[in-house]
């Protein structure tokens, strides 16, 4: 099927090298799949920037909800810092507000931090009470 790309999210060495293997389009580089996926180590990240593969890792401090405190914003932003100095092609990231509408403000914030990156907008998107709106949202902040 021509258009059709498969990406496979993985959380550790043994399953990147069989994803590249097995014929993957793209990687999503996550830790803890097991709890929804949270940011890779940098030694993860630095072993996906050597695949022939494009790879776009996530930026999650903790498992939850996807409300970040300042704390944790500061942290994703250093996180993003790993990705870029990595090289690879993205990261996957979302951001709500207590009232699980999208937090515009800080997702265009690291969007701005992760310039020159693909982005995209991770399951966050599944909370929100409008999937329209989100849509529309995330398209304006450029995912």
């Amino acid at each position: 099927m021509a258009g059709v790309i498969l990406e496979i999210c993985v959380d550790d060495v043994v399953a990147l090298n069989n994803a590249v293997a097995g014929g993957a389009d793209r990687i999503e580089l996550c830790s803890a799949l097991n709890i929804g996926g949270l940011t890779p180590s940098a030694g993860l990240i630095k072993s996906a920037a050597r695949i022939p593969v494009p790879v776009c890792a996530m930026i999650r401090p903790r498992a939850g909800n996807f409300v970040y405190s300042s704390a944790e914003i500061d942290l994703m932003r250093h996180d993003i810092d790993v990705v870029l100095e990595a090289g690879l092609a993205g990261i996957v990231l979302g951001v709500l507000k207590i009232n699980n509408h999208l937090d515009t403000g800080t997702m265009h914030t690291l969007l701005q931090h992760a310039s020159g990156l693909e982005t995209t907008l991770h399951r966050a998107v599944d909370l929100v009470p409008n999937i329209g709106d989100a849509i529309e949202i995330a398209v304006s902040l450029g995912f």
